[in-house]
Order: C-alpha cells, then sequence, then structure tokens
C-alpha cells in the first residue's frame, strides 16, 4: 500500500468512531471532484461547465421569482460593473 494512503488510514484509526459521518462526507465530496476514464482508469478533473452553471443558477432564480428566461446575463454584468465601478470614480 503506498504510504501516504497508509497515513491516512493511520489517521482514519485514530478518529472518534462519531466523526466518521464527517469524514465520509469529506471524501465522498472529494471522489466526485474525479471522472474516471475507464480504459487505462487514471483520474480526470472534472471540467467547469459555465452552461451547466448558467442554467442551474437561472432554475435557482426562478424558484426566487426574480428571473425571466430571457435575461442578457452579459449586459446585466455590464451594467453592473458600470454602476459599481461609475459610483468608485466619484468618490
Amino acid at each position: 500500500m503506498p504510504a501516504l494512503k497508509q497515513q491516512a488510514l493511520d489517521l482514519l484509526s485514530e478518529m472518534p468512531e462519531e466523526k466518521m459521518p464527517y469524514v465520509i462526507d469529506i471524501l465522498k465530496k472529494l471522489k466526485a471532484q474525479f471522472v474516471y476514464n475507464n480504459d487505462d482508469n487514471q483520474r480526470v478533473t472534472k471540467q467547469f461547465n459555465q452552461e451547466q452553471a448558467l442554467a442551474a443558477w437561472k432554475e435557482l432564480q426562478k424558484f426566487r421569482g426574480i428571473i425571466d428566461d430571457d435575461i442578457d446575463v452579459k449586459a446585466e454584468l455590464k451594467k453592473a460593473r458600470d454602476s459599481k465601478y461609475a459610483r468608485d470614480a466619484m468618490c
């Protein structure tokens, strides 16, 4: 067994049982960050998908009732930046 895995197991063996759900949750989240390539079982870090993230954000905003389907995100961002930096320039 590689030394790092052995070190991790040693640390786990020292942890109290009531802390194990937290450790398991952390390990699951860490594992979810990787996709396994079935050909050679190599780990590949998941790529950030901006389209999926934007779709999820829009869905959440719909539940809050503050967004339309046809919002122009880039225009809204530009407007917010212009407003912020115009205000900062006046100080």
